[in-house]
């Protein structure tokens, strides 16, 4: 594989998880772009070359995604059991856990730290 294309379908899978953030597996992402018609058909790789080119392998970064995608919404008031269907997450448990590990709090100690529409000025744009 090419250098060029090879980091084009790092960067295109990487856009494939940003945009299909509720999907069950990461197998999409990679036969979604291409992959496969490169001549990279084994999987490890392109976890290691993701790993290395975005600095965590594809699956911490489609959790850590969606816990991006969740905070906004847990600032608007949404209920926690809802904005873990909203963002991908199998079930509310699944998304407290991840927030927690990520966030060093939970969805409802976090939406409740919020003091109004200032606090959300610290949020990245989507």
């Amino acid at each position: 594989m090419p250098d060029g294309s090879h980091e084009y379908t790092l960067t295109a899978s990487r856009f494939h998880i940003d945009t299909n953030h509720k999907a069950a597996g990461l197998d999409g992402a990679f036969k979604t772009v291409g992959a496969q018609p490169y001549g990279v058909a084994d999987p490890t790789h392109l976890i290691r070359a993701f790993s290395r080119q975005f600095g965590m392998p594809p699956h911490q970064y489609l959790i850590s995604r969606r816990v991006d995608l969740a905070r906004p919404l847990l600032l608007d008031g949404m209920p926690a059991r809802d904005v873990a269907a909203a963002t991908g997450f199998h079930d509310q448990p699944h998304l407290i856990r991840h927030f927690k590990r990520i966030l060093g709090t939970t969805p409802g100690q976090y939406a409740h730290s919020a003091d109004g529409p200032h606090a959300r000025m610290n949020l990245p744009h989507q």
